[in-house]
């Protein structure tokens, strides 16, 4: 059996399943998503729920993607054609002309996801969505978004993104415990809007940002900053191992903007002072906030690692010399966003 073969059998499969959509805007793309059925409100929510503020009205989408449980559905696949060894390290499948398909198992969730660019459909089959850890929870279909936008001229950095109503922002970026987070939600109570705090998607070419995941996460410690957070959080039970989960949809859909055109980059660094201060960082200091992070965390290579460095040099970068006064932080942000005018 080849990869066509395989790819074939599988969508075709899929073809005579009843199933249940929903209609997502990813950046500027529509994607429909498929649940098989019978299928449990366990698995919807597990991936719907961080993006639910992207949901759009049902219309024709670029991207279809049918997401299957084991446990609960009666969707039988191919048996494999590869060697399960023949990966690079990070469960991606090298078996698959990665010109044509993305195929990749990850261990941890038990999760098989295929793309077919040529039909732009897509597979995510998983063993049973309680064997999956909490924390995958909060952004769901990363890689396969990653792998179908990549080629289509988007980006994903490890960041978060605040603006005004206007749509102008700023990105704020940093390598984890820089202060990111705490940055981003301690806009909550000003006029901006919040766009994401850990994964975006960039358009290098118009210096857009779009919201991918509603989900904000702060270490159980971080929540004394942020007392009122500590009620909503989601994932109670595994906050002892876990960052806390603020679905942010749930509680401030009117904070959220899906979209916004970046200004400047910030990168936060806790001063212990109580003031917030803005000085003037260097390429060398923007690159080294946002490029190894966005590299190992979507183990990519040195050529996405120079794609997220050309999309960054361009902007105006800062430090952001966050205080103990939150309230200082945002303001420190709309003055500069008021200032680009």
């Amino acid at each position: 059996m080849t990869d066509q073969t395989y790819c074939a059998r599988v969508f075709d499969a899929l073809a005579g399943q009843l199933y249940e959509s929903y209609w997502f805007l990813v950046t500027e793309k529509v994607v429909e998503v498929r649940f098989v059925m019978p299928c449990t409100t366990a698995v919807t929510a597990f991936y719907s729920k961080a993006i639910q503020h992207l949901a759009c009205l049902p219309q024709p989408a670029d991207l279809i993607i049918w997401v299957a449980e084991k446990a609960s559905s009666d969707l039988t696949l191919p048996r494999p054609f590869w060697d399960w060894t023949n990966s690079n390290g990070y469960g991606r499948i090298l078996a698959f002309d990665e010109v044509l398909y993305y195929a990749n198992y990850d261990i941890t969730s038990h999760t098989f996801t295929l793309l077919d660019r040529a039909s732009n459909q897509a597979l995510v089959w998983t063993r049973n969505v309680t064997e999956q850890p909490e924390w995958t929870r909060s952004f769901p279909f990363r890689s396969l978004w990653f792998d179908w936008l990549r080629p289509q001229g988007f980006l994903f950095i490890h960041a978060g993104a605040v603006g005004l109503p206007d749509g102008r922002g700023v990105l704020l970026t940093g390598r984890g415990g820089s202060g990111k987070s705490t940055s981003t939600l301690a806009c909550l109570d000003s006029s901006l809007l919040y766009a994401g705090d850990d994964f975006l998607a960039v358009h290098p070419a118009t210096q857009r940002v779009y919201s991918l995941y509603n989900v904000a996460k702060l270490e159980a410690g971080q929540f004394a900053r942020f007392p009122q957070l500590q009620p909503l959080v989601y994932n109670k039970a595994t906050m002892l191992t876990e960052k806390g989960q603020v679905f942010m949809a749930d509680h401030f859909p009117e904070k959220i903007i899906n979209t916004l055109h970046i200004e400047a980059m910030l990168l936060p660094r806790f001063t212990g002072q109580p003031d917030t201060t803005l000085r003037v960082a260097t390429t060398a200091d923007g690159w080294r906030a946002l490029v190894p992070s966005t590299v190992g965390l979507l183990h990519s290579t040195g050529d996405y690692a120079h794609a997220v460095a050309d999309f960054a040099r361009p902007l105006p970068t800062f430090w952001l010399e966050t205080g103990t006064d939150l309230a200082q932080i945002p303001a420190r942000i709309i003055n500069l966003l008021q200032a680009s005018l």
